[in-house]
């Protein structure tokens, strides 16, 4: 029923790269499949991001995601794309490609900013805001809030992102793309003729 789009992946220690570390990482990640997916009655694909584990030994992000019931790995080295038309619901967490491509599926989108600082302008989050369903890490309340929504049936979740399609038609528009069909033809057009 629902794709987590998993986008937690370790730098090596680098804290430049997100503003977090590794060990932090796994901790919101471990807290997100216990405290919210655990919880839900939704069965959860969590798909893990190609190549992504860096050390030695098991992964605990993973490790944890076996011991959950309804959640079900997806741990092989595909992009999502090419997955994603089989779920009903996809969430996602951070700015990153995945986040276009799932707004891109036309399925309900809930995405878990679990960045500390915004990777965005705050005028392109605040439409992000009004156009998908958004829960931020920030907020004193994201798990409680979040796992309330996912609670909910996926008729009730889709008739919520239903509301929210015109915002989204301008985020589309504005930040991701203007051409919603034929994108390789418009694209090899303008190589060819320039």
């Amino acid at each position: 029923e629902i794709l987590y789009n998993f986008t937690g992946i370790y730098c090596n220690q680098n804290i430049t790269s997100r503003g977090i570390l590794d060990s932090d990482i796994a901790d919101l990640e471990i807290s997100i499949l216990k405290k919210i997916f655990k919880q839900i009655p939704h069965t959860v694909l969590f798909k893990t991001y190609p190549n992504y584990w860096n050390y030695p030994g098991i992964d605990p992000i993973i490790e944890t995601a076996k011991k959950i019931k309804n959640i079900e790995i997806f741990n092989k080295d595909i992009d999502s794309r090419y997955i994603i038309h089989e779920f009903k619901i996809i969430i996602t967490s951070r700015f990153t490609s995945t986040l276009g491509w799932s707004i891109m599926s036309g399925k309900p989108v809930v995405f878990l900013n679990s960045d500390l600082k915004y990777f965005c302008r705050k005028e392109v989050y605040e439409l992000l805001k009004k156009s998908i369903i958004v829960f931020d890490k920030r907020d004193k309340n994201f798990i409680y809030k979040t796992k309330s929504f996912l609670k909910k049936s996926v008729e009730e979740i889709e008739e919520i992102y239903t509301k929210k399609s015109k915002s989204r038609e301008e985020f589309i528009k504005k930040y991701i793309s203007s051409h919603k069909r034929n994108a390789g033809k418009k694209i090899s057009e303008i190589l060819i003729n320039t």
